[in-house]
């Protein structure tokens, strides 16, 4: 059995790097079961043969953190939501709530992605108690490290023979990870992941430890001349292990780089400073920053041989043509920190920033942006002050305890683990700052495995004549229900992804089909039927519903409908798609101040996406609120002028004059290229060209984007023709 548990502990670590970052559900499935499953069975060793359990630093905030996310998850009185989250309970009140009073409502705002999560901190947090656990036998901490080692070079072997492939357009292999995975959603791949960041991340918390190894194994003599040096170097038994650790750690080095990740050259810098500082205040002399700096200089001119142009070009992306900072990231973070603002005790759930983001971005564009690129921000704005607490006090008892045993520690080996794994947990913690790496299935679970292995560098003892380890054990025999209740978690775990994969399945085979006259009878009982199951096998997944009601409406089954948009609405109340439907069902029936309510709240909180002005705009327009349709079609139109043509045909349809559609529309050249053509095709020459006046000046002192689309207009005889005229006057 021990073997057992430890064959499958192994795996999971090579398994989860190489499933392209256990990112997907179905790598994220077998992650989680493989990591329950190990420590299910070490229990049944644990309790059978009545082995020794020991305490595993942290473990105590870490289950509280498990259970705050699971807290996350339960139905509260609306009034305690009220008192602990306003800005919660305000959300449920001005969705779910304007049609019919919210009841128990939870503090996460999307109930299926907080369970998610919790399975995913589950496993980690299991993988690091079975690390500590497995670890203290000395042996198996030395095979690990070999193991890992040994992979993470091949890795980076790998990665940088795909990268140079890829570039040279072998077998037309660019943009493929392993040469046969196509990216479907766009990406920077390297090595098994879609994005170089996170290969970076991965990378960077296996490189101190390698550097720290390749220091360990540094041969040591007592030579005068450089001849004697030499001899003495190739005829130690040790020069074999440090000669190939060296090359290990150059591999992996120059492969960072060469994945163009800023935050991972960054973090290796930064890492192998702090390394080498470390073992200067705690092993002075050796000349072991000689040796670092050495190892340095080789990465160097490795990557000065396959060229530090794409480096330089990719740090020059930092600051645009002003010597501002470029990216989206700084826009990004101010955004979160308002998120944060309101949701600053409990959070809005844990994996729920992709659905409450969209209400506070402030930059344009379709680009979803499912993570915080800070690993910080986005503990507090789905955590809250609460999770944050939770966090800071684990990682305080985490270093308290490790550092207060690695203190007395003796043994060298130890004491360079220790010190390289310590400085594999800082660089992560250092490119958190800029990326998401601890929401990525492998790296999350890379971490857990690196605190741990701190944990047993601290406390394993490598003496045979000395007991396994200097972590004390629990008193008391484990309580015999924790192994069911283990099991009991596995089947709930496999259900619910299994559960969801299956639910993938059936709506991946329907989700492209229109639903329209053509259609046939039987085709629309598959769907049907296809639907049903999804929404049935994962019941908390907002999109089943949605889809199984808008299936209902398409057949008339109304009442049916309704209930299916009020549950997918509960389910996740932020999505605008959701509330604008349940809004349009119910102005069908009447329930217009509802209907409002629901139109606009699908605008709040999707200020970004100019189809939900659109929608509430015609809406509006039925209704006779004239004024407040303008409002939305204007700001539809500022978000983006190519939907000038759908808000005129909106405005000509009821009514509007041509003096209140140029009122509606924003002073922007794109949309009055259009409102000009309109003029001129429907008659109104005068005011016509009285726009096409303000659209020249309007290009002529704005900026770059302006000029282009009018340069783009040009193109276009019949506006050229019309262009030149007033240009020349």
């Amino acid at each position: 059995m021990p073997k057992i548990v430890y064959g499958i502990f192994v795996s999971i670590l090579i398994f989860s790097p190489l499933a392209f970052g256990t990112v997907e559900r179905w790598s994220l499935t077998v992650m989680e079961t493989l990591t329950f499953s190990s420590l299910l069975l070490f229990l049944i060793t644990v309790c059978d043969k009545k082995k020794p359990f020991h305490k595993v630093p942290g473990l105590i905030p870490l289950i509280f953190l498990g259970t705050y996310i699971l807290f996350q998850l339960v139905p509260l009185p609306p009034d305690i939501v009220k008192f602990i989250s306003p800005a919660t309970h305000t959300l449920y009140s001005e969705t779910i709530g304007s049609v019919t009073p919210p009841g128990w409502i939870p503090f996460s705002i999307n109930p299926r992605a907080t369970l998610s999560e919790f399975f995913r901190f589950s496993a980690y947090l299991l993988f690091y108690v079975l690390t500590v656990q497995l670890l203290i036998k000395r042996d198996l901490l030395r095979n690990t490290i070999k193991i890992v080692i040994v992979f993470a070079t091949l890795l980076s072997l790998q990665a940088m023979v795909q990268h140079f492939t890829a570039i040279q357009g072998v077998a037309h292999m660019d943009r493929k990870i392993f040469w046969f995975r196509e990216l479907t959603h766009g990406g920077a791949p390297f090595g098994p992941y879609v994005n170089r960041n996170h290969y970076a991340g991965w990378m960077g918390m296996i490189f101190p430890i390698v550097l720290s190894m390749f220091l360990f194994h540094k041969p040591m003599g007592a030579y005068r001349s450089f001849r004697e040096k030499m001899v003495e170097f190739l005829t130690k038994d040790r020069t074999n292990t440090y000669i190939l650790l060296g090359m290990s750690a150059i591999l992996i080095s120059v492969s960072i780089f060469l994945s163009l990740s800023r935050g991972g050259i960054i973090s290796l810098c930064l890492a192998s400073l702090f390394l080498a500082i470390l073992i200067a205040h705690r092993k002075p002399g050796h000349g072991r920053g000689v040796v670092i700096i050495c190892v340095f200089s080789i990465v160097l001119l490795c990557v000065e041989r396959f060229g530090w142009e794409p480096v330089f070009k990719r740090f020059d992306t930092i600051r645009d043509v002003h010597g501002d900072i470029a990216g989206q990231r700084l826009t990004i973070w101010e955004d979160s920190l308002n998120l944060v603002k309101d949701f600053r005790v409990t959070g809005s759930g844990f994996g729920t920033f992709v659905d409450l983001y969209p209400k506070y971005r402030h930059f344009p564009g379709n680009l979803v942006v499912k993570h915080a690129h800070n690993d910080y921000l986005e503990l507090l704005a789905e955590g809250g002050i609460l999770g944050a607490i939770l966090v800071f006090w684990f990682f305080a008892v985490f270093f308290y305890k490790s550092v207060r045993a690695f203190l007395k520690r003796k043994e060298m080996y130890s004491i360079y683990l220790f010190l390289g794994s310590l400085t594999g947990i800082i660089t992560i913690l250092i490119h958190s700052l800029t990326d998401f790496n601890l929401h990525i299935g492998a790296n999350g679970l890379y971490f857990f495995f690196i605190l741990g292995i701190t944990v047993s560098a601290a406390n394993t003892r490598l003496s045979y004549r000395q007991r396994d380890t200097n972590l004390n054990r629990f008193q008391l025999p484990l309580p015999k229900f924790l192994g069911p209740l283990v099991a009991v978690v596995i089947l709930f775990m496999l259900f619910v992804n299994l559960g969801g994969l299956i639910s993938e399945l059936n709506y991946a085979s329907i989700k492209a089909i229109r639903l329209d006259q053509n259609i046939s009878e039987p085709m629309v009982a598959e769907i049907n039927r296809r639907a049903n199951r999804a929404y049935r096998f994962d019941p908390l997944n907002a999109k089943y519903r949605f889809t199984a009601a808008n299936l209902a409406a398409f057949r008339s089954n109304n009442d049916i409908a309704l209930e299916k948009y009020k549950e997918a609405v509960r389910l996740n109340p932020t999505n605008g798609e959701y509330l604008q439907k349940l809004a349009t069902e119910l102005s069908a029936r009447k329930n217009y101040p509802a209907a409002d309510q629901l139109f606009h709240a699908g605008t709040k909180y999707n200020p970004g996406n100019p189809k939900s002005y659109l929608d509430y705009a015609a809406w509006l327009f039925s209704q006779g609120y004239k004024k407040r349709a303008m409002e939305n079609l204007n700001r539809a139109i500022a978000i983006e002028p190519k939907n000038i043509d759908e808000s005129l045909a909106l405005m000509v349809i009821h009514g509007l004059t041509d003096q209140e559609m140029q009122t509606t529309i924003p002073e922007r050249v794109e949309p009055y290229l259009h409102f000009a053509d309109f003029l001129y095709q429907t008659g109104n020459i005068e005011m016509a060209e009285a726009v096409y006046r303000r659209t020249i000046a309007l290009a002529k002192y704005g900026d770059e984007e302006s000029r282009k689309v009018l340069s783009k207009a040009f193109q276009n005889r019949k506006v050229k023709t019309r262009l030149e005229k007033f240009l020349s006057e």
